[in-house]
């Protein structure tokens, strides 16, 4: 947004038909725009009359020459998009309320005029000097002859919102002009600022003021200027894409290796470097040339380093993949023996529990045959003893393998006792 400020200056004959555009102008950015505003009031020769007599009258005294001459006055009011022909009014309204005088001859609101801003070469091209608009295709031209049309694309619009006022001091109840002094000039900018709800210029400021013209002048010597580096900042823009892709390519290459953010940090840094460098116009096209083939001679060899250490990393993979299958394969072997073992052993308990209910069955029928105490006692010694050899959960899957064919032998040995005692033929008395 626009800071506030009112210039004042006297009107030349140009002033009223460039304010009221009756003149052809040829430096808008909007040749047929509708946002303009214009009002006229009063005839300046009809009222320079009426005040010559309003002189004489109140002061007893003919208007001076010099007052003749400076009776129309021209004033530029800086505006902001929103601010309308009633605004401008009002200010008036306020600084004749102030000082008297002020009386308005003419207002033009312009909201066609400023500049385009190429947003890639970040240069400003004012109108009918740096961009021509042609009436007859209403189009904007890069030269005079306009034959290169302009991309309208890559150019913004910079507005300069501003209002002209052709007015006179004259003040008809005093029969002269409004006497300002130097302070009361800082005190009509104080009022634009509040009438117009904009912010304040700077007070005390030693800045020369200047008119729209010469303020145009000024941005084209400024133009020029930046004209006469573009071609050498052109070369080391060029110069820092070409940088720019060189390292776009090789952060990819590290990144296709499986680089870290950490393998590349040391090439981020050394870009940031670089065009902090050429941002501050601090780096010389050889300088660049030079940091360019040291950053790639860096980056060659780094990247051998990662590939190196990739290579590495890849023989102790390999390394560790091959001991890790040996485990895997020895936990497999450990695991199916362990189901042998557990089978094993479930079948020695069902093998046990049918030599125990036989050897319960043989028992009983000794007992069914012989009544003898001091057999059945050792019949029944030997059940228990089976038992506990047997059936005893106590010992562990491989014990049980290690001890089953003895038990089994020994089993055999006591069941062929049982069985000769069985079969022993009776005496008959």
């Amino acid at each position: 947004m626009a800071i506030s400020s009112i210039n004042f200056q006297v009107a030349t004959k140009h002033s009223k038909s460039h304010m009221m555009r009756i003149s052809k102008t040829t430096y808008l950015i909007d040749p047929h725009s509708k946002e303009n505003e214009y009002k006229s009031y009063l005839f300046p020769d009809d009222f320079l009359e009426k005040a010559k007599l309003l002189a004489k009258e109140k002061t007893k005294r003919s208007m001076q020459k010099l007052a003749i001459d400076n009776f129309v006055q021209e004033a530029v009011l800086n505006l902001n998009e929103h601010h309308s022909l009633s605004d401008v009014e009002q200010v008036f309204k306020d600084l004749k309320a102030e000082f008297g005088g002020f009386e308005v001859f003419d207002i033009a609101v312009h909201k066609d005029e400023g500049y385009f801003y190429n947003i890639e070469e970040k240069l400003e091209y004012r109108p009918n000097a740096d961009i021509f608009y042609n009436e007859k295709d209403k189009q904007f031209y890069l030269n005079k002859e306009l034959t290169n049309i302009a991309n309208m694309d890559l150019f913004e619009k910079r507005y300069n919102y501003h209002s002209h006022i052709l007015f006179t001091k004259f003040d008809k109840e005093k029969g002269k002009n409004a006497q300002l002094k130097r302070a009361d000039m800082r005190k009509i900018q104080t009022i634009v600022s509040k009438s117009l709800g904009m912010q304040r210029g700077e007070e005390f400021s030693k800045a020369k003021r200047q008119n729209h013209w010469q303020l145009k002048q000024q941005a084209d010597i400024k133009r020029s200027v930046k004209k006469e580096h573009q071609e050498e900042i052109n070369k080391v823009l060029i110069k820092q894409k070409e940088l720019k892709a060189e390292i776009k390519k090789l952060k990819e290459e590290l990144q296709e290796q499986g680089a870290t953010r950490a393998d590349y940090a040391q090439l981020e840094e050394l870009n940031r470097d670089l065009k902090a460098k050429i941002k501050a116009k601090e780096l010389t096209r050889a300088e660049l040339r030079e940091s360019f083939n040291k950053l790639k001679e860096e980056l060659i060899q780094e990247k051998e380093e990662i590939q190196n250490k990739l290579i590495e990393a890849r023989e102790t993979i390999l390394e560790q993949k091959t001991t890790i299958d040996t485990l895997e394969s020895d936990l497999k072997a450990s695991e199916q023996r362990e189901v042998v073992l557990n089978n094993t052993n479930k079948v020695l308990k069902v093998e046990n529990k049918f030599l125990y209910n036989a050897f319960q069955v043989i028992a009983n029928w000794i007992n069914f045959k012989d009544n003898e105490k001091n057999k059945g006692k050792w019949v029944n010694n030997l059940i228990d003893a089976l038992k506990t050899r047997l059936l005893g959960d106590a010992i562990p899957p491989q014990e049980a393998i290690e001890t089953s064919k003895p038990l089994e032998e020994n089993a055999n040995d006591e069941l062929d006792e049982i069985m000769k005692k069985i079969n022993k033929p009776k005496r008959h008395r």
